[in-house]
């Protein structure tokens, strides 16, 4: 479908209406971007985006033809700097202004959920990272038990007797009794007890008595802990056996009138004596777990008194204490300083052997071990102190305690909670271990953690300008709305630039004044390709750069031979040939297709027809379609004007050039006479 010459003018007048109206808009946006940011007052802001509008403005609808008429790629350099300069004032504070109204409200809320992610994150690794240091400590600490208790053995002293004695028939009735449930293990331990606690007993005979007991503590607390486990299952049994009998109930009880009810009250029934049954096989559990933990108590005091003379040392006082501080060690919630105060009684109790035994190089050994097992006491001390700072943060976390998106707490609340987490992570211990964990525990970086919630603190939980806020948003993960407000501010200003160019594109200019968007063609490729040397060129080494035109479009063209002059050359295979004179000749005339090549001649446009006069000689050369481009070429200009606009022009040089198929003239190429502008009679 074409469209008219008028309907063309029409939608050119309606696209620089339309960038008007965007500038308008881009106009108000930047004055309150600078109000919000720049100027105090807001006619200092109304002004200088009145300024950039205008500048823009006219940039908008001149910057094409601006840019063909800078001779050199200086001033193409700095119209491109001024440009943009300008398009980023304009666009930058209109997107602050957009940006602003595009959240609103909303960043409030979602600059504390980014604050209170970050939060999370870096307390969940504080918490992963004291929790896997733990495991590796407690590690160690197992290891070291097993070492001291060695060495114990190693040091233990045959005369030692049991300063403590036992009615062990009492012992008997009260722990081997019928419903006594841990009566055959106390009955073993009992009559080793016994064995070992007579006075020509032996060291072998009290070593097996603290080896069956050791044994015997193993089974007891591995028997207590699935009584434990089975009690806790039936717990939940219990529960749901409650629950089906109460449904049981609900159910025989609204039973409407003349239904028969057996089946339910089987239910009933049923329900009622499983319910009954779990009651009785928790209350057997309990009885048996207390029996348990009561033998395992009792036992653990045969091992405490069967060990240590007053001032000596052996494995039975060692060894016992150990494995206390190994049960404590292995428990749900650890009593860390209950560890530390065993520990130290071992090593008071070490440190008065080696005062006894000063030449002793098995008590030092042992002495300087035991040290070092505090020392690793201490530090897991150290680390549960920790985790329980750290559970405690989580679990006001949990329930809303700090960081609550649901109460309207001031920042300066929130900065306080990031720096006590800061705190925290700062006295956490560095991990000198090398346990199974290491790898996973050495990539913890407490330098690297603080930094990021300094940079939450700085970015989120800081109040800022408009800029800090703009660049804020674009970097922060909640970006999708300031993304979207920086391209409308860059459409505000980039259409416009947009619909210059599509206008300069359907326009051009004609001696006369007169705008091509009255006077449409299209450039159609040639028969041969052509090139016009302005005469301007530089020379580097073996090449010359040449300053052409070619269609009416400055280019360069880089040749190998200096000095061509300027003039109208032929493009073939990468090289410049000059042209000469030929007839013009259409495809199937003999010789033909072939473009026309004449000098010092004038050409003449009437109802559609071409003719050339050269040395008063009339040449008809053919029809000659109204919208051809003429281009009127010389060394400081070039012109494009349609052939309908002229009836006499002469010229120095002129093509005529055809289409690839030698049927149509597509294009007329000529160079001004002697120096002189072409000389054009207008309709």
């Amino acid at each position: 479908m074409k469209i008219s010459r008028n309907q063309e003018t029409y939608i050119i007048l309606l696209l620089r209406i339309c960038t008007i109206l965007l500038s308008a808009v881009s106009f108000w946006a930047t004055a309150q971007g600078m109000i919000d940011y720049t100027f105090p007052q807001a006619w200092q802001a109304y002004a200088a985006s009145l300024g950039i509008q205008g500048l823009l403005l006219g940039l908008n609808f001149s910057l094409p033809s601006f840019l063909r008429k800078c001779r050199d790629r200086s001033q193409k350099a700095v119209l491109y700097f001024l440009t943009i300069v300008i398009l980023f004032c304009s666009s930058w504070f209109s997107y602050l202004y957009i940006t602003e109204q595009a959240y609103g409200d909303s960043w409030k809320t979602e600059r504390r959920l980014l604050a209170q992610a970050v939060y999370r994150e870096e307390l969940f690794e504080a918490d992963a990272y004291i929790e896997l240091y733990r495991q590796d400590v407690q590690n160690v600490l197992t290891d070291q038990i097993v070492n001291l208790y060695q060495q114990a053995m190693n040091m233990d002293q045959a005369g030692v007797s049991v300063s403590e004695n036992l009615n062990w028939e009492e012992e008997r009735r009260q722990y081997t009794a019928e419903d006594f449930a841990a009566k055959d293990a106390m009955s073993l331990a009992i009559s080793a007890m016994e064995n070992a606690s007579t006075g020509e007993a032996s060291q072998d005979v009290r070593e097996q008595a603290a080896d069956v007991l050791s044994g015997m503590q193993s089974n007891l607390q591995s028997e207590t802990d699935r009584l434990a486990e089975q009690i806790s299952n039936t717990h939940g049994y219990l529960v749901n056996a409650e629950e089906s009998l109460r449904n049981a109930e609900n159910h025989l009880n609204s039973i409407p009138a003349g239904v028969d009810y057996t089946s339910y009250q089987n239910t009933v029934q049923q329900a009622a004596k499983t319910y009954e049954s779990l009651i009785q096989k928790l209350d057997d559990l309990e009885s048996q777990h207390a029996d348990y933990e009561s033998a395992l108590q009792r036992t653990g005091y045969y091992l405490t008194i069967l060990g240590m003379a007053e001032n000596g040392v052996s494995s039975y006082y060692v060894g016992a204490t150990l494995r206390e501080i190994q049960r404590e060690l292995f428990k749900t919630s650890p009593d860390s300083e209950q560890m530390l105060e065993s520990a130290a009684n071992v090593f008071d109790r070490l440190q008065n052997a080696v005062d006894l035994n000063a030449d002793s190089s098995e008590y030092q050994n042992i002495l300087q071990d035991m040290n070092m097992f505090r020392q690793n006491l201490e530090n897991y001390s150290t680390l549960k102190k920790a985790d329980i700072e750290i559970q405690a943060q989580i679990n006001r976390l949990a329930d809303g305690s700090i960081l609550s998106l649901e109460n309207d707490d001031e920042l300066s609340e929130w900065r306080k909670q990031f720096n006590e987490l800061k705190s925290k992570i700062t006295g956490l211990p560095i991990y000198s271990l090398r346990g199974e964990n290491g790898s996973a525990l050495t990539s913890f970086d407490r330098a690297a953690s603080l930094k990021r919630l300094d940079q939450v603190i700085r970015r989120y939980l800081t109040e800022h300008n408009a800029a800090q806020e703009g660049l804020i948003y674009l970097i922060s993960p909640y970006r999708e709305a300031a993304v979207f407000s920086l391209f409308l501010a860059l459409l505000l200003d980039i259409s416009a630039f947009i619909t210059g160019v599509i206008i300069d594109r359907v326009s051009y200019s004609s001696p006369n004044g007169e705008k091509a968007d009255e006077q449409p063609f299209n450039i159609v490729p040639g028969l041969n390709r052509y090139i016009f040397l302005t005469g301007e060129y530089t020379a580097d080494n073996e090449i010359t750069t040449y300053k052409a035109i070619e269609n009416g479009v400055e280019t360069e063209i880089k040749h190998p031979d200096p000095g061509l002059k300027a003039g109208f050359y032929l493009f073939n295979e990468a090289r410049l040939c000059e042209v000469e004179p030929s007839l013009l000749l259409f495809k199937g005339t003999s010789g033909g297709p072939q473009d026309g090549i004449y000098t010092e001649c004038v050409l003449h446009y009437e109802d559609s027809l071409l003719t050339l006069i050269q040395d008063e000689d009339h040449i008809f050369l053919g029809p000659l379609d109204a919208n051809i481009p003429v281009f009127l070429l010389s060394e400081k200009r070039c012109n494009v004007i349609p052939s309908k606009n002229i009836s006499d022009i002469h010229g120095q040089s002129i093509v005529i050039s055809l289409n690839t198929e030698g049927t149509q003239i597509t294009a007329i190429y000529i160079m001004e006479h002697d120096g002189r502008p072409a000389i054009l009679a207008q309709h």
